[in-house]
């Protein structure tokens, strides 16, 4: 093998892994998955899109099919402004960064702010994609003690103060803060003034990912870190768990610093988002009745986790243990006895269910005892019923711990083995 043939830092950040493989098989017929946070379609109206995109392709000229503004068309940024005005009053548009969904903003953002050796610091649990764009980066990644109510600030200041001492340049803190994925807490509000300070203080930037911020059960809106220091804190967020994902309209608000860096790089990465997704997502927003339409997506939102806890209290007995999460589309469910939850995996694939084990989320990959199931997509009838019954025989299994040979593949037994004869 020559030099030519090995991979790069970058490559290597992506190199598939068995359990990356759980998406693909949860498209496979038959299978009922709490593996992807997917909206639910049948909760959002989008009947309209169908008549406003032929609406605007008939435009003289064809606007929609040209490049658009690298920065995002100045009616989607309008549109973002209006979204976040519960936020702070004083955001202007030419502040709003449009991306092709909030994942390209993360790729763009990381790569501008972490150079190797760098520490970033990150939920003990948290976005797999976003660990590899760090991985990528050459970020030396440090994950921060959370619990019930979120990010620990004092583990926060901890960690920040040892990173100092070894040397490491404290760069950079992403954090979901509302219903986190892949736990599905929120932060405490209290404690969000103290997590700006504590970054503020060290010199540290915060990338925040909002993308599940408007979708409380409740209907109130939590106030953001941005909201705290908008110079201080990147803030990203999404129409997809609102309005589609296939749209892949996303939004980054920079700190002043950086927003023409943030444009010149966007620019370079994908020229201009797709101009039709972005007027659409305008679109949504510009009809009215969008604040109300939200609140009725999460409050359907809400249902399902209901019906899904009517399922996991079927299992009060073994001690499965699990937070109500006030939003989003995720449940974090610790499995009793210090269980191997890819074990767990192993078993429900057999009765053809699909979820994520904690390891995925894991800056190590280390063994978890502890599955994140996705409430958001299935059927109240699945939610229910068929988690009920596929879930039941993995019980008396969950003591058992993963045979070692097995855990060194990444997926136990047949699970391993499954996903093998799919690629």
């Amino acid at each position: 093998m020559t030099s030519a043939d090995e991979p790069t830092r970058y490559a290597r950040a992506f190199e598939p892994k068995p359990l990356s493989r759980i998406f693909e098989i949860a498209l496979e017929g038959g299978y009922i998955s709490f593996a992807s946070g997917d909206p639910n379609p049948a909760f959002t109206d989008t009947g309209w899109m169908a008549e406003e995109a032929a609406r605007l392709l008939r435009q003289p000229g064809d606007p929609m099919l040209q490049y658009g503004s690298g920065a995002g068309q100045p009616s989607t940024r309008e549109a973002i402004v209006e979204l976040m005005a519960d936020q702070r009053a004083d955001l202007a548009a030419d502040a709003v960064q449009v991306f092709s969904g909030a994942q390209n903003a993360l790729d763009v953002i990381t790569r501008l702010l972490v150079s190797p050796g760098d520490a970033v610091f990150v939920d003990e649990d948290t976005y797999p994609a976003m660990l590899n764009l760090l991985r990528a980066a050459g970020a030396h990644v440090i994950p921060v003690a959370t619990d019930v109510e979120g990010l620990v600030p004092e583990a926060l200041d901890a960690a920040l103060a040892r990173a100092g001492r070894e040397g490491r340049a404290p760069r950079m803190l992403y954090t979901i803060p509302d219903f986190n994925n892949p736990r599905g807490t929120t932060l405490a509000e209290d404690r969000r003034p103290r997590v700006v300070e504590a970054c503020r203080a060290a010199g540290a930037l915060i990338v925040e990912d909002a993308a599940y911020s408007q979708l409380a059960f409740d209907g109130r809106r939590r106030p953001s870190l941005w909201s705290y220091d908008p110079q201080a804190v990147f803030h990203l967020g999404s129409f997809s768990k609102i309005l589609a994902p296939g749209l892949r309209v996303g939004w980054a608000v920079c700190p002043d610093a950086y927003r023409a860096l943030v444009q010149n790089a966007a620019n370079s990465s994908v020229i201009s988002p797709n101009v039709l997704a972005q007027e659409l997502a305008a679109r949504f927003v510009e009809r009215g009745g969008w604040r109300e339409a939200i609140r009725e997506s999460a409050r359907r939102y809400s249902r399902q986790f209901e019906a899904f806890a009517a399922a996991l209290r079927t299992h009060d007995d073994v001690g499965l243990h699990y937070v109500r999460p006030e939003g989003g589309f995720f449940c974090w469910l610790d499995l009793p006895g210090g269980a191997d939850a890819q074990r767990v995996l192993d078993r429900a694939l057999e009765r053809k269910l699909v979820f994520l084990p904690g390891t995925m989320f894991r800056i190590d990959g280390a063994t978890s005892s502890s599955v994140r199931a996705a409430f958001s997509f299935e059927t109240e009838e699945h939610l229910d019923g068929a988690w009920r019954a596929s879930w039941a025989p993995c019980a008396p299994n969950w003591r058992a711990k993963t045979p070692q040979a097995a855990a060194e593949r990444g997926l136990p037994g047949a699970a391993y083995w499954a996903l093998r004869r799919a690629r």
